[in-house]
């Protein structure tokens, strides 16, 4: 009985008793939990959003005209941040370039690498998808200047040479040998 107890927290907005898991890590804290359960802080976060939008659009909120990056510590004009709905002022604390490298370092990670190709593959597999991309590209190839440009990368001295790697690469795997095989069996073997 004191074991359910144990492992249970008080949210003080909903004041129900839940699982230690509905409320979010903070290390600052006692228990190393956040006093609100997760479902009371989103509902808090909605809230904050939407007030701040609502004054943003108002022109309640004194938005600045620059300000200082968190990372670089450089102070650029407002447009260098980029959009952030959560925060007050409606801007990032770091500037798009900061982010943009903070990003760039994250995803060439090996496990998240792996992750976002799992992610993306698993998305262009769905068939609705599949067939969205197969309209957009008809639509987007008859377009003169985009054949034009298309033509003009792949006639690149730099693009022939990574593509013909790619291909070099790509052929001498065991599983693309099998298959050009069996293709090459059943393609010659009809009358």
């Amino acid at each position: 009985m004191l074991g359910e107890f144990l492992n249970k927290k008080e949210c003080p907005k909903c004041h129900r008793f839940l699982p230690l898991s509905s409320f979010s890590k903070d290390k600052r804290t006692k228990d190393k939990r956040r006093c609100a359960c997760k479902d009371c802080a989103k509902k808090l976060e909605l809230e904050y959003m939407e007030k701040w939008a609502w004054e943003r659009s108002h022109g309640m909120i004194d938005i600045p005209t620059e300000k200082e990056c968190t990372r670089c510590h450089r102070i650029l004009p407002i447009s260098s941040f980029g959009e952030k709905k959560k925060n007050r002022i409606g801007r990032m604390s770091a500037c798009k370039e900061c982010d943009r490298e903070r990003q760039k370092k994250y995803n060439s990670r090996p496990e998240v690498k792996a992750k976002l190709r799992g992610y993306r593959r698993e998305y262009r597999d769905r068939p609705e998808v599949r067939e969205r991309m197969k309209e957009y590209n008809k639509e987007f190839i008859k377009k003169p200047e985009q054949r034009k440009r298309i033509i003009e990368y792949e006639q690149r001295p730099e693009r022939k040479a990574k593509k013909k790697e790619y291909n070099k690469k790509y052929l001498s795997r065991p599983e693309v040998k099998e298959h050009i095989k069996q293709y090459q069996a059943e393609y010659y073997s009809i009358p």
